[in-house]
């Protein structure tokens, strides 16, 4: 006989019939199966129901379970074929990104395909990371130009990545009164090494009802940060910290606390460069430096080291902020003092 594993339940009635010399008109008629169903079986585009196994059983002398048990295991063996397939696809989909999870977790780029697919995917909370390619599955995007939709998975596989960390920390609901009280103290931290202030900030958050997640930077992404209500009454917010550099990852910070302020559930938000919002935007540039302060150091038209560094003394602030605002107001070119004064973080002692 046949591998079990390997052939249609069809084959065996086929082989059966052929021995008994009896053509399949007769068996129909013998057995109750009608033609056009044992015409499927044989042909092997059918599948052995319940009813049909009854019937076969009582026929040929055997168990149900000896028919559905064939049936089962020819599934599970084309299923064992497709799942091969998707490995490959779902290979070449995150090839391009397995030094991420090599360095962040701990994925063995030397593995077979199949141990690299499967370990990512039980990283991410996936099934098949092909799955990570609609365009439709965490957030509605307006356009999509080509590079966009090239880079779609990887935005999409960074999402689910903050979205799975978030399920292992509690959900309280969100004050947003103790939130607003809160953003004071959360600026003050900025002063701090990330390892001293992001202990303080997720307690912060954790205890006005959001969840605040800090991600490595995935290649391709082109995510900053991104807010997301993952149900009514609590929000996340999640930093990728692209490019590392400090005024980046506070201004993404506050950008994404002004979307949670403002309560835009309808979608995830995503801030990177193609996408930002100016009422954000502001909001976190407000939120860093006050605007009186801002205006009076403007007026002095004095931007030099010196002049930044007296300025983000006085204010509490990281001259790399004052450096990153001033450049983005084209106040001073993105070349100037930045080698002096730019500050950048490294959150994998996270991972």
């Amino acid at each position: 006989m046949p591998n079990t594993k390997k052939f249609h339940p069809g084959v065996f009635i086929k082989d059966s019939l052929e021995s008994l010399n009896m053509s399949s008109k007769e068996f129909s008629a013998r057995s109750g199966i009608s033609e056009r169903t044992l015409s499927s079986l044989i042909n092997q585009t059918g599948n052995i129901t319940f009813d049909i196994a009854y019937n076969l059983s009582k026929y040929f002398g055997t168990s149900i379970n000896f028919w559905t048990n064939l049936q089962n295991q020819f599934d599970l063996y084309k299923k064992e074929v497709d799942e091969m397939s998707t490995i490959d696809y779902d290979y070449k989909l995150v090839k391009p990104v397995i030094d991420y999870f090599e360095k962040y977790y701990a994925v063995e780029k030397n593995s077979s395909h199949e141990e690299i697919v499967n370990q990512i995917r039980k990283i991410v909370g996936v099934n098949y990371l092909s799955s990570l390619e609609r365009d439709n599955l965490y957030v509605s995007y307006k356009s999509l130009n080509h590079e966009d939709k090239q880079n779609l998975f990887f935005k999409n596989l960074w999402i689910s990545l903050a979205l799975k960390e978030a399920r292992n920390y509690p959900h309280l609901p969100y004050d947003q009164k103790k939130f607003k009280n809160s953003l004071k103290d959360i600026r003050n931290l900025n002063l701090n090494e990330p390892k001293t202030f992001y202990p303080k900030l997720k307690k912060i958050f954790e205890e006005c009802g959001i969840t605040l997640v800090f991600l490595p930077y995935l290649s391709k992404t082109n995510i900053y940060g991104i807010t997301k209500w993952i149900t009514s009454d609590h929000p996340l917010i999640a930093i990728s910290n692209r490019n590392g550099r400090a005024d980046s990852f506070w201004f993404t910070l506050f950008h994404e606390c002004s979307h949670v302020l403002m309560q835009h559930r309808r979608e995830m938000l995503i801030n990177d460069e193609k996408n930002i919002e100016d009422e954000a935007n502001q909001f976190a540039c407000d939120q860093l430096i006050e605007k009186e302060e801002w205006a009076i150091f403007k007026k002095t038209s004095q931007f030099d080291e010196k002049s930044i560094l007296k300025f983000s003394r006085r204010n509490g602030i990281l001259p790399c902020i004052v450096l990153g605002r001033l450049q983005k107001e084209g106040l001073v070119s993105y070349a100037s003092m930045t080698k002096q004064l730019q500050v950048y973080y490294d959150f994998s002692f996270l991972i």
